[in-house]
Order: C-alpha cells, then sequence, then structure tokens
C-alpha cells in the first residue's frame, strides 16, 4: 500500500507498507485482521495495545487494499476496520479447551495511552530512512542478550570494532 502521511511541519511523505494478514473476516459490526502464533506465549494483555503489527494491519487495511483471490480491492464505503486481534494456536482459550486464545484489540486503540500516535511513529520512521540517520542505541535488556552486539558501536563489547 502507498501513502501519503503528514508530518508535524505540514509536509507529506509518502510511504509504501506491505505486510500480509492471515485472515481478514469480513463481520456485521466491522472487518477484523487475524494474525495466527504458533508461539508458546501470549502476549501481556497490558502490551496489547502496542502491538505495532496489528496496528499496521488495521492502518493498511484503512488506507490501501487487499488481496482476494489475487484481486485487489479497498473497504466499500460502508465498511470499516472494528479491529485486529491475534490467535494463539498453541494455546487454549479460557474455559474453553477446545479453542484456541484470542486477543483483540478495539481500533484506535493503539498506544491510546501514549502522546504519539502511529501516523507520527511511522512519519518518524519515514524521516530517518530518508535522512539516512541511523542511531544505534543501547538498552541493556535487550542488548545484553544480542549475538552481534560486539558488532555494534554503542554496546561495551563492540567499541572497539575496526
Amino acid at each position: 500500500m502507498q501513502t501519503q502521511l503528514a508530518t508535524p511541519q505540514g509536509d507529506t511523505i509518502a510511504v509504501s507498507l506491505t505486510g500480509r494478514a492471515d485472515r481478514i473476516e469480513f463481520q456485521v459490526n466491522g472487518v477484523v485482521i487475524y494474525d495466527f502464533k504458533t508461539g508458546k506465549n501470549a502476549v501481556k494483555s497490558s502490551d496489547l495495545p502496542r502491538n505495532l503489527q496489528l496496528a499496521l494491519y488495521a492502518f493498511m487495511l484503512e488506507n490501501g487494499h487487499y488481496s482476494d483471490k489475487g484481486e485487489l480491492k479497498t473497504l466499500e464505503s460502508d465498511e470499516s476496520v472494528s479491529g485486529a486481534a491475534l490467535i494463539h494456536l498453541r494455546l487454549p482459550e479460557s474455559g474453553n479447551e477446545e479453542f484456541p486464545q484470542v486477543q483483540q484489540v478495539a481500533k484506535g486503540s493503539h498506544d491510546e495511552k501514549s502522546n504519539v500516535s502511529l501516523n507520527d511513529r511511522l512519519v518518524a520512521a519515514a524521516q530517518i530512512v530518508l535522512d539516512e540517520r541511523y542511531e544505534a542505541r543501547y538498552e541493556v535488556n535487550r542488548c545484553s542478550r544480542c549475538a552481534v552486539r560486539f558488532l555494534c558501536p554503542q554496546s561495551p563489547e563492540g567499541k572497539q570494532v575496526l
């Protein structure tokens, strides 16, 4: 999908996003996008509203198109995205062991407690790519387990890369 994003300065940036959802359901109360997960752990409930993948699926479907049997289509004017969900295929639904666990997020709830909108996050990412500004940032919890930390200029192990 290609779209124009508005920057805080009033300019626009053209971006191209691609993705593939596992399932799109057209329901009476709106379109729901599903992503199947095969991992052994569910997303923490507190982290679900920050799931960028689900937010991007909803954004792309609302602002772009989808493929139906190889034919590109857009949502009809009376159709809207009502949410997105993760379906954990290896985890049973609480109270009903026969079905997989489903974690659904309502449309527009992505980072609702944050001051940064999805549009602003996409603009920031696009500006980093366009400006070719790739800054390494050290995060103890992530970087200390990284297999290639010895190559990173921000990692204590990687300071002396030749």
